[in-house]
Formats: C-alpha cells, structure tokens, sequence
C-alpha cells in the first residue's frame, strides 16, 4: 500500500483479498495499471471468474478511475455476479475493454448484461463465447456516434446474433457521423438462409438509411453471400447514382440478376468516384477499373486486370491508357476481345509510355479476328519504348502472329523478358523466333514452357546462344521429349556461350544418351571459368 513505483501485479487466488484490497487503496493511483488475478480451479492455473470474485472485482472498481481492461479466461457467472458487472459497466467511466473468453451466462444473466451494454457510455469492446454482446455494443456505440468506431464488421448467420440484425444496424445508423467502412457477411455456415438474415429488404433499408444520413462518411461497403437479390442490386445502383462518399463495394457471391448486372453496369460507366467494384460478374469491376485509368487515378490492383474484357471495354480503356500514368502492369484476357478492342489497346499502349509489363492470356487466340489483332499488337512492339516484360500464356499463336513477333524482336531494344508459355509453338515457329534473337541484344528471359516443339526447335536455340550472348535464363521446361540430338546442341553452345546462368530442362524419362547428355550439360554448367563469367550457375 505504501509502494509508489509499483506498475503490475499478478498473484494467485491465495492473495485475491490482499490484491483487492491493494486496488481499492491505490484507487486513483496512475502508476498502478495492471493487475492480473489468477485463481486456480482443479489442478489448473486458468482464470475461473464466479459471483463472488465478480462482486470483489466491481466492487474494488467502483471508483476505480485507472484501469481500463477486465479480462478472465473461463468461469460462469449468474445472477448476482452479472447484476455486479452490469452495475460496473454501467458506473465506471474508465473501463473501455473487457474480454470474457469462454465464460457463460444463464438466460436472465444474458438480458441483464445485454441491457447494460446498451446503455453503456465507455466500452468500446467486449469480447464473449456468445457474439451478440459485442454486437448490442457496437449498435450503442454507433447510436451514440462514437468517434472511434470507424469500422464495423458483422459476420451474420451465428445462432448468437438476433434475425432482426439488419434492422437494428439501420436504426442505428440513421444519426451515425463516423463510420467509414461497414462489412457484412454471412456465413456458408449459417444456421438461416442469407435472404433470412439479411435478403433484398435488409438491402433496400440499409441503401435508404445511406442516403437519407448525408452526413454519413461511408467509404466501403461490403455485403458478401448477403442474397440482396434484384431488387437489391437496383437499390443500390439508385444509390450510385448520387453518392458521392463510396469508394469501395464488395457485393461477391450474392448471385446478381441479368437486371441488376445491367443496371449497375449503367450507373458504373458514370460514376466518378469508386475505386473498386468486386462482384462474381467481373466486367462490372472492370468498368470501375477503366473509369480510375481514364481518370488517372490508381488502380486498386498494382496489375490492371482485365477478365470479360470485350471491344466496348477494350476501346474506352485505350482511351484513358492515351493519359494514365499510374497503369505499369496491364493483363489482356482474350476470351471475350475481338481484332477493334485489341488494335485499339495497341495504338494505346505503342503512344502509352508508363506502361512496363503486358500479359495475355484466353484460349480464342487462335480465333481468325484475334489473330488479326495480334499481328497489329507485335507490330506494335517494335515501336514502344518501355514494356520490358511480355508474357502470353495459353493463346494458340499461328504463323503470321509469330513472324510478326519476330520483327518486332529484331527491332526492339527495350525488352528484358519474354515468356510464351503453352502457346503451341511448333519446331517452324519456334526457329523463327530463334532467328530474330539473334539480332536482339537486350532481352535476357526466354520462357517457353508448355509447348509442341521439338529438336529442331532447340537446335535453333542452341545456335542463337552461339551467336547472341544476351541470354542469361532460358526455359524449356515441362518436357519429357528432349532427345540426345537436342541436348547435343545445346551442349555444343555452352561450349562458346558463357553468359547463359539458368537452363530449365524438363525431366528426361527414357532415353539413356539423353540423360548422359543431360549430366554432361551440368558439369559444364557447373565449371568454374564459367561461374565467373555468369555470376553463379543454375
């Protein structure tokens, strides 16, 4: 009692009244802020909290005017030791935290403790087996327009948590000046149906309470497996219309209709101020996308994705790519993209000089009005100076697309990496691109993963590493045909070439020169002039 420089104390049930007594005479003492009291139960040392060591602590609290976390692991309370801790909550004006853990309550000590929470002017968390406290608590700290609650997030579906959840979220929300970000989400596991606990009226009153409170700052909403349905999706499309706070929305697995898609996908093309849309239709995402580029805002992705991507997409965004300077990664899905979209992108990203890495992907590649796009885009870079990586993964590539790429390779002097992974690069194809490297000086990543071609097509690449030492990595992984014919020529070029420091090579199965070959290439690999001379060995 006496001590003046005492901070923490943690004692055992042995010293429960000393420590009590200890709290209430230092009372208003700032130094002392943290004590902890175990009080064994059984064979254990587990906080077992009951009414009587309840009552102790409301009372040592009473006037307490210092601490500001109760905490206790486990222990049952009943109707006199939840009437202490619902006086204390209500009474002391410093306790902020408490964290019950797994402690349980009886039917009337829930109501009892609910309606204290309720009126509650300090708490600002309460942590229990049963969820639904700390929801009453966050309603009260929403209606009583709590600076610090500027975030809320409700994982709805638990049997804790009442069914009229929604409707006490907007009431609470009618006077609300401070909350920022509100999620959610109901749970797959959910004991209700979504559209029980939350449904297109939950939707509709929640959008008519956003715009009813303007000075509401909401700033991100997410509703994920919400079941707003259409009607909902309309609200909030409404909703969009006008506001001008919302910066991100969240709507996933809420299965939209055709209608509401197409509303929202309206409203979207006009909005001025959201940075991201989430939803299973991924265009109306992208529609968010394309308006930041042609703001020139930041992306909310560092790569600009482009799933469901079609001409109409394809020609605004080339337009917003014309002025953006933030878009330096850009993901071209062809699944959906025709020749317009695809060589209007391309005049794009040819004037576009921010831009450094473009990839491709979608299985219409081979389509004839995408081949035709894909000339354009090759062509295309030969004449920008900045994209430095280029990687096209599962696009069937015919013969003119390659040749075109291979000029394009002849003339630029920017690319670092290219990677042509599962294309259907045949032995022709691929000594066409072999050929172009050899006037190339500045791309060091060659990818060619996944594809058809054979020794032909290595004994181009070993010539190329022969006459161009620009190479540092290349892979022909994921192959199991490679012959001894083609191992001996790239053999033959690590003999000349010294730069080349990785070379991924599929596993060789059957052939027994081709694995001596094979252990023959990585002695070479592993010699020590050549180490010098690339920097290490792969």
């Amino acid at each position: 009692k006496s001590n003046n420089t005492l901070k923490s104390l943690e004692t055992d049930n042995g010293f429960v009244d000393a420590a009590f007594q200890l709290l209430r005479a230092r009372n208003h003492d700032p130094t002392l802020g943290r004590l902890v009291l175990r009080c064994t139960f059984g064979t254990g040392l587990d906080s077992y909290l009951n009414d009587t060591i309840m009552c102790e602590v409301a009372e040592a609290l009473r006037g307490n005017t210092i601490v500001t976390k109760l905490s206790a692991n486990k222990g049952r309370l009943g109707a006199q030791g939840t009437e202490a801790l619902a006086m204390l909550i209500r009474n002391n004006t410093t306790l902020t935290s408490v964290f019950l853990g797994a402690c349980s309550f009886d039917k009337e000590s829930k109501q009892a403790l609910s309606a204290a929470l309720e009126d509650s002017t300090t708490l600002t968390e309460f942590i229990a087996l049963d969820q639904s406290f700390n929801f009453i608590l966050q309603l009260n700290r929403l209606k009583r327009n709590d600076p610090s609650l500027d975030r809320l997030e409700l994982k709805l579906g638990s049997p804790s948590y009442p069914l009229d959840t929604v409707a006490r979220l907007v009431e609470a929300l009618k006077d609300n000046t401070h909350l920022k970000s509100l999620t959610c989400e109901v749970s797959w596991r959910s004991h209700h149906r979504p559209q029980t606990v939350f449904g297109e009226k939950g939707m509709v009153a929640l959008v008519d309470v956003i715009k009813a409170n303007e000075k509401l700052p909401l700033g991100e909403l997410r509703l994920i497996n919400c079941a707003i349905g259409n009607a909902g999706a309309l609200a909030l499309a409404e909703l969009l219309k006008t506001n001008t706070t919302l910066r991100e929305i969240d709507v996933t697995r809420n299965d939209l209709t055709p209608a509401g898609v197409a509303a929202l996908t309206e409203v979207l093309w006009n909005n001025a101020t959201l940075t991201r849309f989430a939803a299973d239709t991924p265009s109306l995402g992208l529609i968010v996308q394309i308006n930041c580029v042609s703001r020139n805002e930041r992306c909310f992705c560092g790569i600009f994705d482009t799933r469901g991507l079609t001409d109409e997409h394809a020609i605004r965004l080339a337009e917003g790519l014309l002025q953006n300077t933030f878009v330096t990664r850009l993901r071209i899905n062809l699944l959906h993209l025709k020749d317009t979209g695809l060589i209007a992108l391309t005049k794009a990203i040819a004037t576009n000089r921010f831009l450094q890495a473009l990839y491709l992907d979608g299985d219409r590649a081979q389509q004839p009005e995408v081949q035709k796009g894909l000339v354009h885009f090759f062509r295309m870079l030969g004449e920008n100076g900045t994209v430095e990586r280029l990687e096209i993964m599962g696009s069937s590539l015919d013969d003119e697309v390659v040749a075109s790429l291979g000029e394009a390779l002849k003339t630029n002097t920017v690319l670092k990496k290219l990677a042509l992974d599962s294309c259907r690069l045949d032995d022709a194809k691929v000594v066409v691109l072999a050929t172009a490297l050899e006037y190339n000086s500045t791309l060091s990543t060659l990818s060619l993963r996944y594809n058809t071609f054979k020794s032909s097509g290595i004994s181009a690449l070993a010539h190329t590493l022969q006459v161009s030492m620009a190479l540092t990595e290349l892979d022909l992984g994921s192959r199991s045909d490679t012959t001894a014919a083609g191992l001996d020529a790239l053999a033959e070029a690590l003999q000349v070439n010294l730069s080349l420091r990785k070379l991924t090579l599929g596993v060789i199965h059957h052939d027994y020169n081709a694995r001596r070959k094979l252990a023959e290439i990585r002695v070479m690999l592993q010699d020590p002039v050549r180490q010098a001379a690339a920097g290490g060995w792969n």
